[in-house]
């Protein structure tokens, strides 16, 4: 008689890529949305660096476009349990996906000297980016909208 064993989730075939274990995992993973997305015929120079090299510490991906030459610089943080507390999950597939559509859809910049209404627009546009992203991800490993929530939820009993 065979023993029931449970599946254990396959990172990449079952659930996305919570945390890239290389560089080279990390290229082979944007090469295929860069082809779901339209971008093949982008260069874009991938990294991942811990917080403290991003160009602003408080976040977990960034991307430097250049649209006429479509290349890019796309950079991801390196995840660190200690440094790293949100109420949604960090995946770093996720935010690769979002900053991708960033090559899709460009949006403005906090140093711009942007305007309230360009802020607003700027801050809206990102929620519509992320909201893209979640979904496809979403679509591509059958998951739910609550799977990307970092906390349980309790009641108030």
């Amino acid at each position: 008689m065979k023993k029931f064993r449970p599946k254990i989730p396959i990172q990449g075939k079952d659930i996305p890529y919570m945390v890239f274990n290389s560089l080279d995992q990390a290229y082979e993973v944007m090469s295929c949305w860069m082809n779901k997305l339209g971008l093949q015929d982008w260069i874009i120079r991938l990294d991942i660096k811990p917080a403290h090299k991003m160009s602003d510490p408080g976040r977990v991906g960034e991307i430097s476009c250049y649209y006429t030459e479509r290349c890019a610089m796309l950079t991801l943080r390196e995840y660190d349990p200690e440094d790293y507390e949100t109420i949604d999950k960090f995946c770093h597939e996720a935010v690769l996906v979002h900053e991708l559509l960033h090559a899709k859809m460009p949006t403005a910049g906090k140093d711009t000297g942007e305007t309230y209404e360009l802020g607003f627009l700027n801050s809206y546009n990102h929620q519509l980016l992320n909201d893209m992203a979640n979904a496809l991800i979403m679509v591509k490993y059958n998951l739910s909208k609550e799977w990307f929530k970092n906390f349980e939820e309790r009641s108030n009993e």
